[in-house]
């Protein structure tokens, strides 16, 4: 059996430090809202901690996907269960095990060069009224070239690049933020601390970085700027005309999709530990 050792760089249950485990456990938590009754994908699923979370909410059936053999073994080993299972998979063309009523993918899109071609292949595999819940950090600094300062990111998107990506495929999307970030204005003498109190009155606790929260967030006034540190997007309504793009989009003849690059295979297993 595969240890919790052997798992290098990924979000642990009992391993992984409280605080980051906190934060991805809130976003399970949060996903967790929809899942009463429906059969979920979890694509990226990691070492499976999120799958008892959304069977306790109720959902019938959990499905969890991951591109790591060894992180998959884990999963099943600590996770299985009745109506809970893993497999090994490609995020842009998971295992077909029929359609689901919710999928959610975690700290997964901003690793893959052709994100339109992940959404469509999730859009394809949702049942007539299933939901979408994505994550992915908020771009918020870049380097001199504009690429992420992760180097294991491809692509990163501030709140209204995110959720014009998404409207592309879906009808609906409610876009949410995790934790929150606070810069004084230029010349502005008053401190984060009022601008933290401030939020925590309109029910944000700012200072808590697992907390989620509808966007644009609490009113500031224009006394300080304000982002999320990750963005979450719950989505519906997925345009069927965009189901094609799946299968004839952008990199569908490309390695990348079924056998990617090292730094890739690296990004994915580091990825979640690190965002």
């Amino acid at each position: 059996m595969v240890t919790a050792a052997e798992i290098v760089e990924r979000v642990v249950e009992g391993e992984t430090p409280p605080k980051l485990f906190a934060e991805h456990r809130a976003r399970y938590e949060f996903a967790a809202q929809f899942a009463r009754g429906r059969r979920v994908l979890d694509i990226a699923c990691g070492t499976g901690f999120g799958a008892p979370i959304l069977r306790a909410a109720g959902a019938t059936e959990i499905v969890g996907v991951d591109i790591d053999a060894q992180t998959v073994e884990y999963a099943r080993s600590r996770y299985g269960a009745a109506g809970i299972s893993f497999h090994l998979g490609d995020a842009y063309d998971p295992p077909r095990q029929g359609r689901f009523d919710l999928i959610i993918s975690f700290e997964t899109i901003e690793h893959l060069q052709f994100p339109e071609r992940f959404l469509a292949a999730c859009g394809r595999l949702l049942a007539p009224g299933g939901q979408f819940v994505v994550s992915t950090p908020y771009r918020y600094r870049m380097n001199a070239d504009g690429s992420p300062l992760n180097p294991f990111h491809l692509r990163e998107w501030q709140s209204d690049e995110f959720a014009a990506l998404l409207r592309r495929f879906f009808a609906e999307v409610t876009l949410f933020g995790q934790g929150m970030k606070l810069k004084k204005k230029r010349f502005m003498p008053l401190s984060r601390k009022l601008g933290f109190g401030l939020a925590r009155l309109q029910g944000v606790r700012a200072r808590d970085s697992s907390t989620i929260y509808l966007l644009p967030g609490p009113q500031l006034f224009g006394l300080w700027h304000s982002f999320p540190g990750y963005l979450i997007a719950a989505c519906a309504g997925f345009l069927r005309s965009r189901v094609n793009f799946a299968e004839s989009g952008p990199g569908r003849k490309t390695r990348t999709a079924t056998a990617p690059s090292a730094r890739s295979r690296r990004g994915r297993r580091i990825g979640m530990a690190n965002d």
